[in-house]
């Protein structure tokens, strides 16, 4: 039996050590500081920023609805030349004042300033969840929104960019012989039960 404990134990070890995760690139991406932290703002920023009124989670999302002019937010990424991205974001419009006035609207997400994804005068919806796959141009890349709702307010949140797989640190050389301790203490204790069972 103890042969069996120490096996399972040291493949946990051993998947704890080897063990990998998404590396997220993102600063305030779901706007939890309840503020733009992280990200540029300009343009038309009447009627933009951040408040709790329509999150997608957490407690803050940002919202825009700007009359004369889109609203931008920008963030500087640390990419890597080459290498591939996941780009996911939640968006949703709110109703509009008017529901039988054709919308006059826009939404733009562009990376390093070319859009993956262009939307023009639409309707209210959920909030939906946009995912794209982009490619690093040089060290350092640009995520742009543009939004803009004369009518209503367009809504955005929980703005990630993932890059590949990491592992995670191993376990330090304390935390092994903590575990070894414990496994002799296993050991040795089932030892002496079955010992005085013989007895």
């Amino acid at each position: 039996m103890w042969k069996k404990i120490l096996f399972i134990l040291a493949v946990a070890i051993l998947m704890q050590g080897t063990a990998a995760h998404a590396l997220e690139l993102m600063t305030n991406g779901g706007f939890e500081t309840g503020d733009v932290s992280g990200w540029s703002h300009y343009g038309d920023m009447s009627y933009s920023g951040v408040d709790s009124f329509m999150p997608h989670t957490g407690s803050y999302g940002f919202y825009a609805g700007p009359t004369s002019d889109a609203t931008y937010i920008k963030q500087s990424l640390p990419t890597v030349a080459g290498q591939q991205y996941t780009l996911s974001f939640w968006m949703s419009r709110d109703t509009q004042g008017n529901p039988f006035e054709e919308p006059f609207n826009w939404f733009t997400a562009l990376w390093d300033d070319a859009p993956v994804l262009n939307m023009e005068n639409f309707f209210e919806q959920e909030y939906m969840l946009y995912s794209f796959t982009v490619q690093a141009a040089s060290t350092g890349s640009l995520l742009t929104f543009g939004l803009f709702d004369s009518q209503s307010f367009i809504n955005l949140d929980d703005v990630s960019v993932t890059g590949p797989d990491v592992p995670t640190a191993v376990p330090e050389p304390g935390t092994v012989v903590l575990l070894g301790v414990g496994l002799i203490g296993i050991i040795g204790a089932r030892k002496m039960v079955r010992a005085k069972r013989q007895g």
